[in-house]
């Protein structure tokens, strides 16, 4: 009689069939198991006993495989109900499933698996999922090449495979910072702020896939200045990037740029290059921006006439008219004397809202006082009565003391800012410059924040090329913007190829790929920014 511990310790076989000799036992061969056992009806059905003969020779089916295994599309493996072709190779192993519990050692297996010499068998298959290991893997494990998802074949993140690295689409070759001086018109009435020229500095982004991208950085006053941080800091973290993973890039250059402050020129490169990268994200797709965004909630936004700081009253009055004659129901001013002002409502009569930005000209005393005799004028807002701008708590003051509401936010960049000014009480309206603020990613979240504290959203935008398309993007997708900047048209040329124009006080948002806002390239050539021919835009 065979031993019982001979199946279940099969490393003790040699012994125990030296004791069998010595006790005169018949010994079956080892490639024989005890008739009528589980193991022997096992190695009879796959032609391993003698005279045994195999499944497919049995019942005519091939490869031995039993009824309702079948492979499961797309994962190589079988499901229920359906028929296997080829011959079926034996499996060196096999993996169950994450949600099945791995069964205790049976019999033989318990003393194998102590002793290191447990073997997976492939005729012990799961009846439900068999898996064909591939050479280098490993037993039970999955090679990257056959995993996949619902779709079929290939790699895919999940329980049976691990994603590939995905090599960008579309890759970023080139960034450039053209700095430009456009002159203004002659008929524009003369004013203390307007130079011979409006500095601004598109951002040029070229790909492999012959895209190009482009943005808007704000640079009055500080243009050579803001084109280097562009391309000897910025361009490095881009280059070789995929540009429509603009989320990580600002990130990136927030980052790299951290220890240069989080406003100013730093940010106002940014601003231009995550505009670029925009404007590329939306070409790549061929949707406009603002799809990106959320989709579209006002095809045609209002819009109010931002004048430039006159010199006289009659300047004002003439500047005011010519808003009214192209349509504009609103319209913000620039002076600091309570006559001018006057005069404004004069010519615009009460049907016309007015705005009123002093860029920080007073202190919280006489922004109170100058405030309180600019009252009766009925004004939509007062803008930035208070130096220096960033004196929230003496705004918070001066919006305590007056019956105008009050606006902030031209200067603060990222939502951190901007936050600050709403926690200090400091504003009724807030103002961020997408082309200063950090770009579009900060202009939504700041319009979150607004909104989810009651505070209006209502964009700087007094730009002429691309940084105007992007403020319209985010106005578009954003709901409840009453209206945004809009610079009247002082320029002798568009920027643009394509411009953008005010009708009835309103424009029409761009439906072009990206931001619908590439630059005239015969205007770039004709109006390069020169050194010797600079003088700040803004005059102290």
């Amino acid at each position: 009689m065979e031993h019982p511990d001979r199946r279940r310790y099969p490393g003790r076989a040699r012994r125990l069939r030296a004791a069998d000799h010595q006790r005169g036992e018949h010994r079956r061969p080892d490639h024989q198991s005890v008739p009528g056992s589980a193991q022997a009806d096992r190695r009879r059905a796959l032609g391993l006993e003698r005279g045994a003969v195999p499944l497919q020779a049995r019942d005519g089916r091939r490869g031995g495989h039993r009824p309702g295994v079948v492979r499961a599309r797309g994962l190589g493996l079988r499901a229920p109900g359906e028929r296997g072709r080829g011959r079926h190779r034996r499996l060196p192993g096999h993996l169950r499933l994450a949600d099945r519990p791995e069964h205790a050692p049976r019999g033989s297996e318990r003393g194998a698996a102590r002793h290191g010499a447990l073997e997976p068998r492939a005729h012990r298959r799961d009846p439900v999922v068999a898996v064909r290991a591939s050479p280098g893997v490993g037993r039970g494990a999955l090679p990257a090449d056959r995993a996949s998802g619902p779709g079929g074949r290939g790699a895919r993140a999940g329980p049976l495979g691990r994603a590939r690295a995905r090599r960008p689409r579309v890759k970023i070759t080139g960034v450039e910072a053209i700095p430009l001086a456009v002159p203004l018109r002659e008929s524009t009435p003369p004013s203390p702020w307007a130079a011979a020229t409006a500095k601004q500095i598109l951002v040029r982004l070229t790909t492999d896939e012959g895209l190009t991208g482009w943005g808007e950085c704000f640079a009055y006053g500080a243009t050579l200045a803001v084109a280097s941080v562009v391309e000897e800091a910025l361009a490095p973290i881009v280059l070789g990037q995929d540009p429509t993973q603009v989320a990580e890039l600002v990130d990136r250059m927030h980052r790299a740029l951290m220890i240069w402050g989080r406003r100013g020129l730093a940010m106002m490169a940014v601003s231009g290059v995550e505009l670029a990268l925009w404007d590329l994200c939306g070409k790549t797709r061929g949707v406009p921006v603002y799809q990106l965004l959320g989709g579209r909630c006002a095809s045609r936004p209002r819009v109010y006439a931002s004048l430039l700081r006159y010199e006289t009253p009659a300047h004002l009055r003439q500047a005011v008219s010519a808003a009214l004659v192209l349509g504009y129901t609103a319209i913000k001013l620039h002076q600091i004397d309570v006559e001018s002002v006057a005069a404004a409502r004069e010519v615009a009569g009460d049907g016309i809202e007015l705005m009123l930005d002093t860029n920080c000209p007073w202190t919280v005393e006489e922004a109170i006082r100058i405030g309180r005799a600019l009252e009766r004028f009925d004004l939509r807002w007062l803008e930035e009565p208070v130096w220096p701008p960033e004196d929230y708590p003496g705004l918070a003051r001066v919006r305590a003391a007056l019956r105008i509401p009050l606006a902030s936010g031209e200067n603060e960049a990222t939502v951190v800012g901007i936050r600050a000014i709403i926690d200090a009480g400091a504003a009724d309206i807030v103002q961020p410059s997408v082309t200063k603020v950090g770009g579009i990613l900060e202009m939504k979240k700041i319009a979150t924040l607004a909104a989810a504290t009651g505070v209006t959203f209502v964009p700087h935008s007094y730009y002429y090329g691309p940084g105007l398309a992007a403020t319209l993007h985010v106005v578009a997708s954003t709901p409840g913007v009453p209206y945004l900047e809009f610079p009247p048209g002082e320029l002798a040329a568009s920027i643009l190829a394509e411009p953008i124009r005010a009708r009835g006080g309103a424009v029409t948002v761009p439906d072009r790929p990206g931001l619908g806002a590439d630059p005239d390239p015969e205007v770039i050539a004709r109006y390069p920014y020169r050194r010797e021919a600079a003088r700040p835009f803004y005059l102290t």
